[in-house]
Formats: C-alpha cells, structure tokens, sequence
C-alpha cells in the first residue's frame, strides 16, 4: 500500500486544501497509487453494502425528478456528484480490502503532518490562491477544521507515541491539541476530543470490564466532592470554553432561546421531519436536501432568525447539521438501513474488541464521527469514507502480535 502518492493523499485529507479542475486532489491521489502499486481496483459493484448504496441513490434520484418541491441541478453536476460518489465507495472498500497492520504507522505518520499543518493554517495562514485550474484555500469554517481534527488525532497520537523522539513529547503534542481544540470554542467538538482522549487513555492503560465500577465509582466519588464545595463544572470549563459551559447552564448561546446556531439545527430538524413524513421511502434524491424547497412555518418559532433578516430562501439552502437526516431526508428508509448496515460493522468490532487490542483506538475516529453525525453533515468528504473503511478491515479483528507490542 506504501507510495508516495499514497502518503499525499493521506496528508490532504487531513489538510484538504487542494483542487484540480473543482476535484480534490486526494481523487487524483488514490487513482494515482492505484496505478503505481498495481492494486487491483476496488469495485463499488463487487461488494452488496456499497453497491446497495449507490443503487439508492440512483433510486433516490430517479424518485426526485417527481417531486415539485425539488429543484434538480443541471444534468452535469448530477453526474459529478455520482462520480464522487463512485469514488467515495472506491476509496472505503479499498481500505476495508487492503488496509494491514503493517500500513498503520506511515498512515499515522502523515495524519499527523496533515494534523499539524491543519492547526498551523487554520489560526494563522488561512489564505486561499488560484492557478490555473489548481485552487489552493485554506479558509475553513470551524465545524470543517474540528471534524477533520477529530478524524486525526488518534492516529497522530500514535505516531507520536511510536515514534523513537517524539514519544518523549507525547504530553505536549496532547496540550497542544487541546490548546487547539479549545481555541475553536466549539462545544460538541471540544467535548468529543475530551471523549477521545479519555477512551486512548483506558484502552493504552489495560482498561479492563471488571473496573468499570471502580472508574464509575470514582467519578461519583469526585461529582460529590465537587458539588460538596460549590464548585460548579461550568465554571471550570469557562475559561477554555465559554460556549461549552453556557451550553451546561442553558444561558447566554447555550439557550435555544438565544443562540443562532441551535435554533438553525432545530430548524432543519423540522425541515428533515416533515421530508421524511412526506417522502420516506426512497427519499428526494442523493444531494437535494439543499434544494427541496420547503415552506418553513416553523421559522415563526425562532424570532432571533426573523430579526436577523433570514428568510426561507436561506434556510432552504442550508445542510441538514445532521448526518442521519440528511442520510433519511436524501435516500429514503431504503438507503438508510443500508447505511445502517454499513455502519453496524465497524461498531460491533469496535465494541466486541475495545477490551483485547489496544491498537483499536485507531478505529476512534469512527466512533466519534458516528456521534459527530448528528451534530453536522459529513457524508460526503474522502476522510470520512477511509474512516469506514478502515474500521471495518480485519487489522482489529487479528490475533497479530503487533497489538501486544502496541
């Protein structure tokens, strides 16, 4: 699997700022280490999960061109969004196909130069340029730079751990990540870093069934000493988070009532339900969540929205804020069993196996973007794909010596 083509296209989906003709240049990446390797190209058709869905989604859009609601785009688009999505299938039943315990430390290796790099732009080189029909930007909202964090840091932590100077530095590769994390002042973000480091630090340290009670009993333990003494949690998250802590107090931007960004996921959840009343079985098309145009009544509800001058048409063109409805709104309960189908694997491994292998923290990412879904949109992007693909390969499920070493 080692390539150099292979290492870039790990490095920029970790740092995704390149286009080539209005394509990430990981498409180019993965089809170019295909060739150079001469691995057998990985056939979407082959497999009955991936191929089911893509079968959906053509369902899905077949079902669409029926609904008034639905603004289909231009022929050409439709087509480059299938051929992405081809390509997304490709490159998760690749990794599933050919991802060994052996490829895990180069794949950890530029999952942390494409950490690092990521960090580094994001506060303090965002810029974005064009040649040609090469587009270089860097320019991310927060919700992108926080999943594409989320879906590396374990795997920079064990390179970092792995690596003969570096694991001298382990501590300080994690405050800065912190750091980083908690600069963003997101809240689900920063809570699911906290739930990644934790999960490392069971799993690395021989975390075993029988002492979930001592661990929970300590937490109980420390809960009473806390409250005993008035020392509200919230306050002691203030300083890293504010928007973290008001969300546990429900006040300021952590009350539906106040904050912007709540009351647009409410909205779209709204939206999401009553497309899937209305449509639930084959949905209204891979894609067009952002282009059903539906009369949002409930916009009334959030006043702050009405007052800022938004009206249905921006709302309309919104994401759903949520991987699952975006799953069922788009390709119905058809694709969303499918999906589910898709998912259940790599979380059963992950589950079955958290307690034998350390080196199953590295399945993490998955875990926590499956908690990450209800909270943003994330389907469609490369990282994503690898991430399933790799957690449901066999390298968790081996008896190989390298998790007793690891």
């Amino acid at each position: 699997m080692k390539s150099k083509a292979y290492n870039l296209f790990i490095f920029f989906i970790a740092f995704p700022c390149i286009d080539i003709f209005g394509l990430s240049i990981t498409l180019f990446l993965f089809f170019s280490h295909l060739i150079f390797t001469k691995y057998k190209f990985s056939n979407p058709f082959s497999s009955l999960i991936y191929s089911g869905i893509f079968i959906s989604a053509l369902i899905s859009l077949f079902s669409s061109y029926f609904i008034s609601e639905v603004d289909n785009p231009s022929i050409t688009n439709t087509l480059l969004l299938f051929a992405r999505l081809f390509y997304w299938l490709s490159v998760g039943l690749y990794f599933e196909k050919n991802f060994k315990v052996e490829y895990i430390y180069n794949t950890s290796k530029y999952f942390f130069y494409g950490l690092l790099f990521s960090i580094c732009t994001y506060y303090f080189f965002q810029f974005e340029f064009e040649l040609g029909p090469i587009k270089y930007s860097y320019i991310f909202r927060r919700n992108e730079f926080v999943f594409n964090f989320l879906c590396s840091f374990p795997f920079a932590y064990h390179f970092v751990t792995n690596q003969k100077t570096l694991r001298y530095f382990k501590f300080l590769f994690i405050i800065l990540c912190f750091l980083a994390m908690s600069f963003t002042d997101g809240r689900s973000g920063f809570i699911l870093f906290i739930f990644q480091i934790l999960v490392i630090y069971l799993i690395t340290n021989n975390f075993q069934k029988k002492n979930i009670f001592k661990y929970f009993s300590f937490a109980v333990f420390l809960f009473l000493i806390i409250t005993s003494f008035n020392i509200k949690i919230a306050d002691l998250i203030r300083p890293v988070s504010e928007r973290t802590a008001n969300l546990i107090l429900s006040e300021g931007d952590g009350d539906i009532n106040y904050d912007k960004s709540l009351m647009v996921r409410s909205l779209m959840i709204d939206k999401s339900v009553s497309i899937i009343k209305e449509y639930p079985v084959a949905g209204i098309g891979f894609g067009n969540f952002i282009n059903y145009d539906y009369d949002l009544i409930e916009l009334r509800k959030y006043d702050r929205l009405l007052k800022a001058g938004f009206r249905d048409k921006y709302f309309n063109t919104r994401s759903t804020h949520n991987t699952y409805l975006e799953i069922l709104t788009e390709f119905g309960i058809i694709g969303g069993i499918i999906f589910a189908l898709l998912f259940y694997k790599g979380l059963t491994i992950f589950l079955n196996n958290i307690f034998k292998q350390k080196i199953i923290y590295l399945s993490l990412p998955f875990i926590t973007i499956l908690i990450y879904f209800g909270f943003i949109s994330a389907l469609t992007g490369t990282i994503t794909w690898v991430l399933i693909g790799i957690s449901r390969s066999k390298i968790f499920i081996s008896d190989d010596k390298f998790y007793n070493k690891n």
